[in-house]
């Protein structure tokens, strides 16, 4: 239904059909965890049949499918994100403070709600919705990974009253440890599909099914608390965070000093070299067979050895710099294409790394030296979500 939903441009109501598709899947998962489970394990038996009714849970178990390459130590510190109550997030990592990922995800997709922003103590409210345009077709006719999961153990025989059995008889003496790595998980996996073939309930083999139970099938959960959000970091917390990542954002980028010893008439001479370069590179590998676009590899070797006369102009120009002007070129481009490092680091970075031998790899950071410097002449410019921050920054103690 929601590849066909997607088809007909009605990416809302695909979303929705996906997220059910999500979320019920992820029973299946559960509830075989639960046969996973010892029995006399009570805590764990209730915590899974819990998890069963919980959205969080659900949401937990459906991700699980997705962190194929994981020991089971990354597993739970991968569940104990899943549950923070807040987080952080935006453009520059701190802009704003929103409730719980998994549970965020599921209802921005189904519910209308008239919510606060509470990145700030009395923050503005607004209404949101699933009215959005239509999400990308090829995210939303992707089968949801927990539905491929669940339909592989089917297919294998695993959800049979002997599958069943097979699955608790090699695995209710497992309990995960923190030392268990993902390459044990996939090998006790296909131990489970062999038991599965000769107990006679896995019959017409399938190497997808097989492969998705080897690799996607994750470790049991039933050790961890997944019904509830965890109650650390509160919106004190993260506001403090903010406040204190914002303070040192400022001060970093309004570092100007010192001065790049270049000037800007000899950046604009070597901009402008580098730009000539780029064209006739351009034009070189369009005339290439079969018009094969790499990009612009600036490797020394790659480019000389078409020699072109542009890039050995601007070999010459970059050659004839001091090291100490070349550090300062190396420290824009790097100051250009990253400023968030800012300035002080990267020329101080360069001052580290960068030497005499350095002239082809500085000639790479050519499109980001006028760039660099304009940033570094202007003042310091803050996201606009930085000014929208009140007492909370100013003091950084907010306990609201």
């Amino acid at each position: 239904m929601a590849v066909r939903l997607v088809e007909m441009g009605e990416g809302r109501g695909a979303a929705v059909i996906r997220a059910l598709a999500n979320e019920e899947s992820a029973k299946v998962l559960i509830l075989v965890d639960l046969v996973r489970c010892p029995r006399d394990d009570r805590k764990g038996r209730k915590g899974t049949l819990a998890a069963f009714r919980d959205h969080l849970a659900k949401a937990i178990y459906s991700d699980a499918c997705n962190w194929n390459r994981c020991s089971y130590l990354e597993v739970t510190g991968a569940v104990e994100r899943e549950r923070c109550p807040y987080y952080l997030d935006g453009p520059n990592d701190v802009d704003w403070i929103f409730e719980n990922s998994a549970l965020g995800r599921r209802q921005s997709q189904m519910y209308v709600d008239y919510v606060q922003d509470i990145t700030v103590a009395n923050g503005e409210r607004h209404w949101v919705s699933p009215l959005c345009d239509v999400p990308d077709a090829g995210y939303n006719d992707s089968t949801p990974k927990s539905l491929i999961v669940a339909r592989a153990l089917h297919r294998v025989g695993m959800t049979t009253p002997e599958g069943l059995a097979v699955v608790a008889s090699l695995w209710r003496g497992f309990e995960p440890e923190p030392q268990h790595t993902w390459q044990e998980r996939v090998e006790r996996n296909a131990d489970t599909l062999v038991h599965l073939v000769e107990a006679g309930q896995y019959q017409q083999r399938d190497g997808d099914s097989e492969e998705t139970v080897c690799h996607h099938w994750s470790f049991p959960l039933w050790q961890l608390d997944l019904v509830r959000p965890s109650k650390k970091p509160t919106k004190a917390d993260l506001r403090r965070q903010r406040a204190k990542h914002i303070r040192w954002r400022r001060q970093v980028d309004s570092e100007r000093d010192p001065a790049p010893l270049v000037t800007r008439e000899k950046v604009e001479e070597l901009t402008k070299a580098h730009s000539e370069f780029e064209m006739e590179w351009e034009r070189l590998i369009a005339s290439l067979p079969e018009n094969r676009n790499s990009g612009l590899p600036f490797s020394k070797g790659s480019v000389r050895s078409y020699e072109l006369e542009s890039y050995e102009r601007l070999l010459r120009l970059v050659g004839s710099l001091d090291v100490e002007e070349l550090r300062d070129m190396a420290a824009l481009g790097w100051f250009g294409r990253s400023p968030r490092s800012g300035w002080l680091w990267h020329h101080e970075h360069a001052r580290n790394i960068i030497s005499e031998d350095s002239v082809g790899y500085v000639c790479g950071l050519g499109r980001y030296w006028i760039k660099g410097l304009d940033r570094w002449e202007r003042p310091p410019q803050f996201p606009d979500s930085f000014s929208t921050v009140g007492e909370d920054v100013s003091r950084g103690e907010s306990d609201a």
